[in-house]
């Protein structure tokens, strides 16, 4: 496909070694889009998918970020002698953060959202809270780290109470958790006043901004989502809402099993947050719906692809499709998913119903639906799916062996 300078364009999947990098691959190559796979793992998935033109090593962004930078300097280069321009589809938040930062320096690159100076807001979980409550878009009560006194008083009034959740105010560095000894999605549940305590002091010790919220009661069902492309005028070209059923681990992890469902009032309220934020691009507005009082409540803005962005196009939403096409200078029809459709992943889904005995494994295949999509398994792409399933079956082997004794075969 060609932008309007006469170049040609191609997208360019960073990630795709997670689920949500073969999806995206899989998406603009079903579209006719080139596509080339990047990854930092030679035994990335989408590596063998039959949709990468083109396939790519580069450094490792979270521990060689100086040789990443420079190595994507030179892609870059090296893509726009070739006539080329390169739409990017980073699937982390620590990849959105260096294209956000660094895109004015990156040749050949044209990126399908906003600078770091918009982008930091949206991956601030303060700054996604106060905008928020500004555009009257409904938050669970959260405590700033300057606002712990009313925390307290909440506590002793009875206002809010226990558990509580604590998170990290900036999603694209895990380092300062880490050393605090408090990596678990990013987010430590506080049961107790003592945990409270202990945990805000490793935190303040340790440097690490935070925030803390009261948990929305509900289980993993209540979660739901309004996943899109906005473009540059604040319009939601592609979207579809849907919500988790499962997740591993359970109330606090990635989706292991979600589904599409109609729900139009979260088009409104994502959309106008997004735009209070000033973002554009792909995103995923989590809420989590209240039993208390009925109403949708801010979990998070993810301003990239999530995990099982890939049952979009079973809704009729081609999310990652419109996001180039717009970027490039391409018309876009607007979409507005719709349908009820699953989506899987079988290996987690497996694994965690037996670990967690909170369901009864692929009884989710047998649901009704108008069709399931399944993270890896696909009959017109299928090595990537192949590769999955011999992976996890190597690694069952492999750690049964190890603790029988014996070394693995090769």
């Amino acid at each position: 496909m060609t932008p309007t300078d006469g170049r040609t364009a191609v997208a360019a999947v960073f990630g795709t070694e997670w689920r949500n990098g073969l999806a995206l691959l899989r998406e603009l190559g079903r579209a006719g889009i080139e596509v080339l796979a990047l990854s930092d793992k030679e035994s990335s998935l989408g590596f063998r998918s039959r949709y990468a033109a083109e396939r790519h090593l580069h450094p490792d962004p979270m521990d060689e970020p100086d040789e990443f930078l420079a190595w994507l300097r030179g892609f870059g280069e090296e893509q726009s002698a070739q006539g080329r321009v390169i739409v990017p589809f980073p699937t982390s938040d620590l990849l959105v953060s260096i294209f956000a930062r660094h895109m004015e320096s990156l040749p050949g690159f044209r990126c399908p959202f906003p600078s770091w100076s918009v982008v930091a807001g949206c991956l601030d979980k303060e700054s996604q809270v106060r905008a928020a409550l500004e555009v009257g878009v409904p938050a669970p009560k959260t405590y700033f780290s300057e606002s712990l006194g009313d925390l307290h008083r909440d506590l002793d009034d009875g206002a809010v109470q226990f558990p509580l959740l604590l998170k990290q105010r900036e999603s694209y560095t895990r380092e300062a958790f880490d050393d605090a000894g408090l990596r678990r999605f990013r987010a430590v549940p506080l049961p107790d006043r003592g945990r409270l305590e202990e945990v805000i002091r490793t935190v303040e010790s340790a440097s690490v901004p935070f925030l803390i919220q009261e948990v929305i009661p509900g289980s993993d069902d209540a979660l739901y989502t309004l996943g899109s492309y906005m473009n540059r005028e604040g319009v939601i070209l592609s979207g579809f809402t849907g919500r988790k059923l499962r997740q591993k681990p359970p109330k606090f992890g990635i989706a292991r099993v979600a589904e599409s469902v109609d729900a139009p009032s979260l088009f409104d309220l994502g959309a106008a947050l997004l735009q209070r934020l000033g973002f554009f691009g792909i995103s995923q507005v989590e809420f989590k719906l209240d039993s208390r009082d009925d109403t949708f409540k801010l979990i998070e803005v993810n301003p990239r692809s999530w995990s099982w962005i890939g049952l979009g196009p079973r809704t009729g939403a081609r999310i990652a499709v419109a996001a180039f096409r717009d970027t490039v200078g391409l018309p876009v029809s607007p979409q507005k998913g719709s349908g009820r459709y699953r989506w899987i992943c079988l290996a987690d889904d497996l694994v965690a119903s037996i670990q967690h005995r909170d369901a009864v494994p692929f009884l989710s295949l047998l649901h009704p639906t108008k069709g399931i999509s399944e993270a890896y398994l696909s009959v017109t792409d299928p090595r990537p799916g192949i590769a999955h399933v011999w992976g996890e079956i190597s690694g069952v082997i492999g750690n049964r062996l190890k603790r029988r004794g014996h070394r693995p075969p090769p």
